[in-house]
């Protein structure tokens, strides 16, 4: 993990700022708090399904556009025309790097294939009726090209919109390489096992870890983090402060950026900028303030400047110099 060359760590705070600054526009995550509010109103198959979508492209105006071309009854009836208008369409579909697992149309379909089967066959009798977590766990790790990180997400979703009860309760150690090194900025003395394999004492070491975490970060800092945003954020802050693209509001920018290839294709979506504008902050959202997609140059703040950047702090339409950020 790169170390800053300028500023000191006091990473517990610059990550409790940085929390705060990324849940005030929307984070993390705010794409999917956009799908469900564009479902709110769908019926229960529906919202579930419009889940799939989202976790197989990993952004809103590429899910969109799937859902409203096929149906689960058209995927499970029309496999080949699906793989057809899938490479007709690739570059009106673009995907988020994290979903790489499905890149090119026949995978992409593959995924649609087995998760309109799963909808079919198994969402009812398990999420539908609130089985433990890790029988859902299970469950839709059955779908192609879902695993540990798009299964996490997934949860969530239907947690948050489609009734299913029960949390995420752990940060997944098993697996879990990004939260538990990120853990280690926290930690550094608990490095060794929080790196390593993920034998019985290291999965245990890395879930008390996090609960320790998730526990100072309250008493602390006033910061409130369930399991899902703590090892989400732990994700992203461990990229900031490495310089590595990320800073509070990026996943906002990047939509545009997303939007921007699916309208060349088939043209803008009013849905989702009618839904950025109900949910998130306008300081936050570049088309209001003027900009079209990812500030790169954010993306280095804390690693160059030694400060999270907010755009409920400061003015990006004003700022010149990054270390001299124009305050609101």
């Amino acid at each position: 993990m790169d170390a800053n060359p300028v500023f000191a760590p006091d990473h517990w705070r610059q990550m409790a700022e940085f929390c705060k600054a990324e849940m005030a526009v929307g984070g993390p995550d705010p794409h999917m708090k956009l799908i469900g509010h564009m479902s709110r109103e769908c019926s229960w198959e529906e919202r579930v399904w419009r889940g799939g979508c989202y976790v197989g492209v990993y952004n809103v105006p590429a899910a969109e556009k799937l859902w409203t071309f096929w149906s689960p009854d058209q995927v499970h009836a029309r496999p080949a025309a699906l793989a057809t208008w899938l490479a007709e369409y690739w570059a009106g579909l673009p995907l988020r790097r994290e979903r790489r697992s499905v890149k090119s149309p026949e995978k992409l379909a593959y995924f649609l294939q087995t998760f309109a089967l799963w909808l079919a066959e198994d969402a009812k009798r398990t999420i539908g009726v609130g089985v433990p977590y890790e029988t859902a766990w299970n469950s839709v790790q059955t779908v192609y090209a879902l695993g540990r990180y798009s299964a996490i997400k997934l949860l969530q979703y239907f947690y948050l919109f489609c009734e299913y009860p029960r949390p995420l309760y752990d940060i997944r150690a098993p697996g879990g390489w990004s939260p538990r090194e990120a853990l280690t900025l926290l930690f550094p003395e608990r490095t060794a096992g929080l790196t390593g394999d993920d034998s019985f004492e290291n999965i245990v070491l890395s879930e008390a870890t996090a609960i320790t975490a998730q526990g100072r970060f309250a008493k602390e800092f006033g910061l409130a983090l369930d399991f899902f945003h703590l090892q989400v954020l732990l994700c992203d802050y461990k990229q900031s402060w490495s310089g590595r693209r990320q800073y509070p509001g990026r996943s906002n920018d990047s939509e545009l950026e997303y939007h921007g290839k699916v309208a060349a294709r088939f043209g803008p979506s009013t849905n989702m900028f009618t839904s950025r504008q109900a949910l998130f902050p306008k300081e936050a959202l570049g088309e209001i303030q003027g900009w079209a997609g990812v500030r790169k140059e954010l993306g280095t703040t804390l690693r160059d400047h030694g400060y999270t950047w907010s755009d409920m702090t400061y003015d990006y339409t004003k700022m010149k110099d990054l270390d001299k950020p124009v305050r609101r």
